[in-house]
């Protein structure tokens, strides 16, 4: 480090060098020598850069400017980068994720027969009379895709007092499980379709449902509650049975469990 000091050429504020004459004394001694760009006592050091004016009013503060600007930078930087971070989502909506929660699903369906009285003869020919056929569907969720849902277990009639041709009207296979698909509106407020099917794709509604192996109702518009899980739905329908008038009432209690 001496040496290095040997050989500096040290200059005043003229840039005329500076010659030690031996009379040199301590930097700051007189006013102005600590800000005054010399190096007054020649040890190489320059205003605020020599010890001896660090007591100098000249020279206080500094070093505390970089540090607390330093300080309140870093701290704003890091402060706007966690808030964007926590403003950032996905908002993304899957409209039927909440039928993810019912695990298992129970049917009641009614099939009532009302024939017109006035062909007394004909329905006494035929075995035909009023009555009524039950039919129970229940079972284990198979899948979910968007506001369908889909189950697979037992469905056959429960209770009847109809005749076995009226009781084989609608498709059923006591043999094995069928599925059981419903599908709801969008903001699931209603059941719209329900069509109880053989196979596991053939959940499309189809003409001829009981030579397709299927059963359903579409267009239930049936309030649905999702906190409880459940749906009720009736409809009289009137049909002819060769030429004698009969009005069909569906009756369908469904309750979904979680």
């Amino acid at each position: 480090m001496l040496l290095l000091l040997a050989c500096i050429s040290v200059y005043d504020d003229e840039d005329n060098p500076v010659v030690d004459d031996g009379s040199a004394t301590a930097e700051g001694d007189d006013p102005g020598e600590c800000f005054d760009r010399a190096d007054n006592d020649l040890d190489g050091a320059f205003d605020c850069e020599d010890s001896e004016c660090a007591g100098s009013p000249d020279c206080a503060g500094e070093g505390d400017a970089d540090a607390d600007t330093d300080t309140d930078t870093d701290t704003d930087s890091d402060a706007d980068t966690d808030t964007a971070d926590e403003d950032t989502g996905d908002t993304g909506i899957d409209p039927g994720a909440a039928l993810d929660d019912f695990k298992s699903y129970e049917l009641v369906y009614s099939f009532a027969w009302d024939f017109d009285d006035t062909y007394e003869s004909y329905l006494e020919a035929y075995g035909l009379g009023d009555c009524v056929t039950t039919y129970t569907g229940s079972g284990l969720t198979y899948e979910r895709v968007a506001t369908r849902i889909t189950f697979i277990g037992p469905w056959a009639p429960s209770d009847t007092d109809c005749n076995e041709n009226l009781v084989g009207v609608l498709w059923y296979d006591e043999r094995r499980d069928s599925y059981a698909s419903f599908t709801f509106s969008d903001d699931l407020s209603r059941l719209d379709d329900w069509v109880q099917h053989l196979d596991a794709g053939n959940y499309e509604p189809v003409e001829e449902p009981s030579s397709n192996q299927q059963w359903y109702i579409t267009e239930m518009a049936a309030d649905f509650d999702l906190d409880a899980g459940t749906a009720h739905y009736a409809l009289d329908e009137a049909i002819t049975v060769d030429i004698i008038p009969v009005v069909i009432t569906h009756t369908v209690d469904v309750s979904f469990s979680r």
